[in-house]
């Protein structure tokens, strides 16, 4: 009877504890859409914020179903905006973009960013990657915040 009360007692450890584990970290990614319309409202760089003009605050990134996305963007100063479209994809807290025809030799330039923050309002990411380039120094890393305006 004491070998089966010790069994009880180490199987209900077991249980408490294995469902502590923080596996789960990403989940409040997946509850949230990247799908819409998001609008920059900070750029950081190596760590430090970067001052945005009236113009780049004015950039967009609009993210569709198809895993398209068509990023509005100051192209020349002053406010000389251009449309880039390009693909995207998430993987886990990953959002990789892929540029067909701008990579080296025109091929795909694909860069790799960390998802920060994710929900109904703010959108945050920070690229860390190319396949050019490799892995960025975190020194060199650019976080971008979005907000969500469609």
């Amino acid at each position: 009877m004491r070998n089966l009360k010790l069994i009880y007692v180490f199987l209900s450890l077991f249980i408490v504890f294995s469902s502590c584990n923080d596996d789960d970290s990403n989940s409040d990614y997946a509850s949230v859409s990247i799908i819409g319309k998001w609008q920059l409202i900070a750029e950081n760089y190596g760590g430090q914020s970067q001052d945005l003009s009236a113009c780049e605050k004015e950039q967009t990134m609009e993210f569709f179903s198809d895993g398209t996305v068509e990023h509005y963007y100051v192209d020349n100063e002053p406010c000389d905006f251009s449309t880039a479209n390009f693909s995207y994809s998430e993987n886990d807290n990953q959002l990789i973009f892929s540029v067909e025809g701008e990579g080296v030799s025109g091929g795909t330039y694909v860069l790799t960013s960390v998802i920060e923050v994710l929900d109904d309002i703010t959108l945050r990411y920070r690229f860390i990657s190319d396949n050019e380039d490799g892995v960025y120094p975190v020194s060199e890393q650019t976080s971008l915040t979005y907000k969500r305006i469609e």
